[in-house]
């Protein structure tokens, strides 16, 4: 079954999901702008979001579902025509929120109305006691949406934010086939030139990227915090304009692959290693 018909909220499973929203699945991901529609994902939450305001690494996004019937006045009910989706939906504006660009996992297609026409939709009807069923929806989805607003980039693993990045997609970036295999996987971590060619296929800067990677040997770790490497790192931390933590991290992995590469197994000078990486890439700039 395609990912496109495994996604949650309901959509999957009430409707075929039209071809529309097919195309755009299968397609290049867009930048967010208002009007998208997104799978939003983060663990073991899925939701289909309207981008209603982009910019910056946040989007402020409002949760979608077809369960029109549930609807408070908290949702706008918009007609099968003015979506993508092709079904009546309901848009719950009252519980929109802005999240990190990172759980922006897919893109799904586009509302056929602008955000200000979306704005002035009929609402729902208002709960009047807490008796009435639609209460539960409302916890749900605000739920949902605190989790993916507060979803922290540390916490991600490298198959949560390569998810719905296709095998060939890697390969075509330059990742050779195997390692695209074990980076699905978790089982490999990303250099640093890898990080960067692959982090336009997801919604994670190069720096998530290797925050997200798998942990580093002990001995690794132990020689990033020697004193010559950290005078390294600091430049080139200074230098890219990042943050100490992401350019220990870079200096990290990049160290690490090129003692693989040149030495395969057996002792190793990870300071004399990871200070040539760097040094390498303070005298590329």
């Amino acid at each position: 079954m395609p990912d496109s018909q495994r996604a949650s909220d309901g959509l999957s499973t009430a409707l075929q999901l039209p071809t529309a929203v097919h195309v755009a699945w299968s397609g290049p991901m867009p930048s967010p702008a208002p009007g998208q529609l997104w799978r939003a994902h983060w663990k073991d939450v899925s939701r289909f979001v309207v981008v209603i305001h982009a910019g910056g690494s946040t989007a402020e996004v409002a949760p979608v579902s077809v369960d029109v019937e549930l609807a408070t006045d908290d949702a706008v009910l918009l007609e099968a025509s003015e979506s993508d989706f092709d079904v009546p939906v309901a848009v719950w504006l009252g519980l929109r929120a802005a999240v990190p660009l990172r759980v922006l996992e897919r893109y799904a297609g586009t509302m056929h109305l602008n955000i200000a026409a979306l704005l002035r939709a009929p609402q729902g009807r208002p709960v009047l006691t807490p008796l009435d069923d639609r209460t539960l929806e409302v916890a749900i989805l605000g739920d949902d949406m605190d989790d993916l607003a507060t979803a922290p980039a540390a916490d991600a693993t490298l198959q949560d934010l390569l998810r719905g990045v296709a095998l060939q997609e890697l390969v075509n970036v330059g990742v050779p086939t195997q390692m695209a295999l074990a980076l699905s996987r978790g089982l490999r971590p990303l250099t640093p030139e890898l990080a960067a060619k692959v982090a336009p296929l997801t919604r994670a800067t190069p720096e998530m990227l290797l925050r997200a990677n798998p942990p580093l040997p002990t001995e690794v770790v132990r020689d990033l915090d020697s004193e010559p490497v950290r005078a390294l790192v600091s430049e080139l931390a200074r230098r890219r304009g990042i943050s100490e933590v992401d350019a220990r991290l870079m200096a990290g992995y990049g160290g690490y692959a090129l003692a693989a590469r040149e030495t395969g197994a057996g002792s190793v000078d990870w300071v004399a290693r990871i200070a040539a990486y760097v040094r390498g890439l303070l005298g590329d700039e």
